[in-house]
């Protein structure tokens, strides 16, 4: 990217005397008066050019994250009066993931590419334990003792069990803390897409570089079926089913333009997502640890399968950053640029998989909520043809209900008054935790990650 000529112009004898002006003046001076690197979030493959006939990008990296949150329940405090509903601790949750992405870019016109994405999903483990700092005994017994209802409501199961009885309790078979595992070196779902910048300052050095994308992620692995978990015996050893049965549509766009050692940017995102014939539906199976209470309605309008089955969140965010460049050598192709950027994101309700899925072997419906949080990274261009990348991101997801099914159906009228067995009840509720009273809320939620990257353009 060339400089405006009044720039590439100024008297170099004229040096700030302050610290931090000194510091901007070098940065500044070390940009080549033409062939600056852009900003990677808007970089894209190209072709047809004299620098690139045909450019190949090729990635392989490590993605690991963990996420850790509280889980409370809503409870009666015992020996108030009047009596308070409480959000009493019941879990403590942590969620790590490895993944080795593997992706191709080549460009097939000018700032023009096709591009596929492999996730590798080595391991992706939930890990349940007692709520800290409270009284073992007592988180024991709110989950794993009978609820004192059926699943289906009601004091009178059509199993046959009495409401108090172990059957009705959320967990059984297993103690606390245990883990589910999920991934071992198995493929995701795969990404494909195609990526154009209409506008490029390598073209333009007065314009930005604006781009324009679009990926579908296919529903290539097998869907996660929330009552095959690694914790039970019964599950036959299923741990690596990790697709959610979703095909997934992601537009994108970023913008940036260079000033000086800055190139600020800005991205936004959607992601929308359509279930299919093998998305996971709870009528697929009973209620679980309920000693085989059917669930009712199931396949009776309006509770087609289409509605019953999981409802994806659709989501949508933007990122706004700069990349500073401490050091360039455009002649040679060598950058090295620290990356620094503020996420924002919007997750709509659904009926999904939440962080108790595993736990109630069952989907849930989830409230919506934002995530929050920045991200840091380093970028190094060693040469043309190798670049090096370290990110680093920290994000908080903002407390939101894990189980809010709705009682009655998608056409019910608010307010309306639905009997406990009438043709009119959701088979999803499940009145061990969707009942106000008994929901469970999550809380305190921190997800860390950390991402590396080599990638090969030639």
């Amino acid at each position: 990217m060339s400089r405006p000529a009044r720039e590439a112009n100024e008297p170099s004898r004229r040096w700030p005397r302050r610290p931090l002006a000194l510091v901007a003046a070098l940065l500044w001076s070390s940009l080549s008066a033409s062939g600056a690197l852009g900003a990677e979030v808007t970089h894209v493959a190209t072709a047809a050019t004299a620098l690139w006939p045909v450019e190949i990008d090729a990635s392989v990296g490590f993605t690991g994250t963990i996420e850790q949150a509280d889980i409370s329940k809503e409870q009666f405090q015992q020996g108030a009066t009047p009596s308070t509903l409480i959000h009493g601790s019941e879990l403590s949750y942590r969620r790590t993931t490895s993944v080795l992405p593997i992706r191709v870019a080549g460009g097939i016109w000018h700032n023009l590419e096709l591009h596929v994405m492999v996730p590798i999903v080595i391991d992706d483990v939930q890990h349940y334990d007692f709520a800290p700092l409270t009284n073992g005994g007592a988180l024991a017994t709110a989950l794993t003792q009978g609820s004192g209802v059926c699943p289906e409501g009601g004091t009178s199961c059509a199993s046959g069990i009495s409401p108090g009885g172990p059957q009705n309790a959320l967990i059984q078979g297993v103690s606390l803390p245990f883990d589910s595992n999920r991934g071992g070196f198995t493929v995701g779902d795969i990404t494909i897409g195609a990526a154009w910048a209409p506008l490029t300052e390598e073209d333009d050095p007065s314009s930005p570089t604006w781009l324009l994308g679009f990926d579908y992620v296919a529903p290539n692995a097998s869907p996660m079926n929330p009552t095959k978990v690694s914790y039970l015996s019964a599950s036959n050893g299923t741990v690596a089913d990790i697709g959610d049965g979703l095909h997934h549509f992601h537009p994108y766009t970023a913008l940036s333009k260079r000033r000086g050692a800055f190139d600020p940017y800005v991205s936004f995102w959607m992601d929308f997502a359509h279930a299919q014939g093998t998305t996971y539906d709870n009528c697929q199976n009973p209620f679980p640890n309920s000693g085989g209470d059917p669930r009712s309605n199931c396949g009776k309008a309006p509770f087609t399968p289409e509605v019953t089955r999981l409802q994806p969140e659709y989501q949508g965010g933007f990122w706004f950053g700069t990349e500073v460049v401490p050091f360039e050598n455009a002649a040679e192709f060598q950058k090295i640029a620290i990356d620094a950027r503020v996420v924002t994101e919007y997750h709509s309700a659904a009926r999904t998989y939440t962080q108790l899925t595993d736990l109630v072997q069952a989907l849930t419906y989830q409230q919506d909520y934002a995530r929050l949080g920045g991200q840091v990274g380093l970028y190094f261009h060693a040469s043309k043809y190798l670049l090096a990348t370290v990110n680093f991101a920290l994000l908080h997801d903002t407390d939101h209900w894990l189980t809010q099914e709705n009682f009655g159906g998608p056409n019910a009228p608010a307010g309306s008054k639905i009997m406990v067995g009438s043709p009119q009840q959701n088979p999803n509720f499940d009145f061990r935790y969707d009942n106000p009273g008994s929901r469970f809320l999550l809380q305190n939620s921190l997800l860390g990650s950390l991402s590396m990257n080599l990638e090969a353009r030639f």
